[in-house]
């Protein structure tokens, strides 16, 4: 259970003017008086978790608005926030009875909500609610509680846990009408309901929402965009369709969801000191017409650093020094929906270059399938493959390769074999009219797509759709999309592949195969019967 430490310095405050004036309610009443707390953050490790930044050298800051709960003479007292230093202390303010005192031992929580504190045992059961509100990116503020231990000086330490496991959910490709995220779990996670709902205004390339849960063992979670109360279409996703047990105060990070519609699906991303990389990384990206990014270090590597034998070097001192090095780089990175990343980079003392390693720990690429490539005078890749899966399991790695001097030819050769952005247009024949479509990243669509050509006798049904029953069956993670589009190519159930040439609202759910890029003309061509209809690549 992860401990926070708070130092807190109390005393009575008289004729001082807070940087934020209480309102009316704080007022002293006859028979109480003010009193003032100085709170600081002192745990790198705790700010870091706070504002899940990954690194204990996070900061954090007190802001407007920020109150904590402190009981003092038997009473939970709400303290405001009523001014900051610069080293991030802040100072609370509250009115207590007097001759009340802050006493050893006293429950303290952060932030203050009334309804957690119970008054006949003096503590906190933490609630949460089925609803939020969300003020900014990556807003991880929630429930804290613990006591305050008396220390020499008049100084008080608190010790607070965070009583909840956090599911962080990242979204990209956010559309501008979202203005809120629902969490669904297969059991009772707030208040009685299985959902927690949390509102935002703001957007961003890159949006993260924190949810917390109880501790325990859950069978499933999916996630849904909300605009005005109602679903936005194709925004219901599964995050977990196997067993997950979350442990309090730990923070699990879900698999990025992409909601952007085109566009590449393939990054390559590297890292190049001499340039030989870079050559090579380009020519990839040529190939597969996929994203290029450059890993850059924040402080670049001086030509020093190209003789190995110089144990003075930044490099070999990364490279020979603790596992944990991890040299800071610029985070430009608009963000992870990518279904498949080539991660390209020297071969540095037989190893994998520490900076590659600043970049895996700064994006989430969790599930999703990476494919290292090395260049290097006469180390191969194996060893640096072994240290990338053992370091970072969570990652569908596929075996890379050392590309030294590769031509666009036998870089197209190469990523052949890996299956990369194989197969991702198809063309449909209906009648004597083309259609092409795009099939979607995921096993459903490389499974059907390794089924063609193929020429299917689709059966009509409901004045919308096509449809035909396969003889095998395909992996299949159903959702329901909400909406139905003209030109999709949806997957029912495991073996029932359906063209739909109308749109429409829909309850059922289904795994996508693709969708016709122009749909122009479709429903004219299926007709309005039974229709012979030829996929191929």
């Amino acid at each position: 259970m992860k401990k926070i430490l708070l130092y807190l310095f109390a005393a009575a405050i008289s004729g001082c003017t807070p940087a934020i004036v209480p309102d009316d309610s704080d007022t002293p009443a006859p028979g109480s008086e003010r009193v003032s707390i100085n709170v600081r953050l002192s745990d790198a490790e705790t700010r870091a978790l706070i504002n899940d930044s990954g690194s204990g050298a996070a900061s954090f800051s007190w802001e407007d608005g920020d109150e904590i709960g402190v009981v003092a003479g038997g009473k939970l007292v709400r303290f405001k926030l009523s001014g900051k230093s610069g080293d991030g202390t802040g100072t609370f303010t509250a009115s207590v009875p007097e001759g009340s005192s802050i006493e050893d031992g006293a429950p303290v929580a952060y932030p203050y909500v009334p309804e957690d504190y119970n008054e006949s045992t003096h503590s906190f059961s933490l609630s949460f609610p089925s609803e939020y509100e969300s003020s900014k990116d990556g807003d991880f503020r929630h429930r804290w509680a613990g006591t305050l231990v008396k220390e020499s000086g008049g100084n008080y330490r608190a010790v607070l846990e965070h009583r909840a496991a956090i599911l962080r959910v990242s979204y990209s490709g956010v559309p501008s009408e979202a203005d809120a995220i629902r969490l669904t779990a297969d059991k009772e996670i707030a208040g009685g309901s299985k959902s927690i709902t949390v509102k935002f205004s703001w957007h961003a390339s890159t949006m993260h929402f924190y949810f917390p849960v109880p501790a325990g063992y859950y069978g499933s979670f999916s996630v849904q965009l909300l605009s005005g109360g109602s679903a936005v279409d194709g925004s219901l996703k599964t995050l977990s369709g196997s067993t997950m047990a979350l442990e309090t105060g730990k923070i699990y990070r879900t698999p990025e969801i992409s909601l952007q519609d085109g566009g590449s699906k393939v990054l390559v991303a590297y890292f190049s000191f001499t340039n030989t990389t870079k050559g090579i990384a380009e020519s990839l990206a040529g190939v597969l017409g996929a994203d290029l990014y450059s890993i850059t270090p924040s402080q670049a590597y001086g030509s020093e650093n190209n003789n190995y034998y110089d144990s003075s070097t930044r490099a070999y001192k990364e490279q020979y020094g603790p596992a944990s090095a991890r040299p800071e780089i610029e985070k430009t990175l608009s963000g992870t929906g990518y279904g498949t990343v080539l991660l390209g980079f020297p071969i540095w003392y037989g190893k994998v270059p520490r900076v590659i390693l600043s970049f895996l720990d700064a994006y989430d690429f969790s599930g999703k399938t990476v494919i290292p490539f090395c260049t290097s005078g006469s180390s191969g890749i194996g060893s640096a493959q072994n240290e990338l899966q053992s370091t970072y399991p969570g990652i569908n790695w596929v075996q890379g390769a050392r590309l030294n001097g590769y031509s666009s030819e036998q870089l197209k050769n190469w990523t052949s074999g890996l299956g990369i952005n194989e197969n991702m247009n198809i063309k449909l024949t209906i009648g004597g009219k083309s259609f092409e479509a795009e099939l979607a990243d995921g096993a459903t669509a490389k499974a059907f797509s390794a089924m063609l050509p193929m020429t299917l006798n689709m059966n009509e049904l409901n004045g919308n759709e096509k449809y035909c029953y396969l003889d095998k069956s395909l992996p299949s993670d159903a959702s329901n999309p909400g909406t139905i589009h003209n030109g999709d190519i949806l997957l029912y159930g495991n073996n029932c592949v359906v063209v739909f040439y109308k749109t429409f609202k829909t309850s059922y759910s289904y795994t996508r195969i693709g969708r016709i890029k122009d749909p122009a003309g479709l429903e004219e061509a299926l007709g309005s019967g039974d229709i012979t209809v030829r996929f191929e690549k």
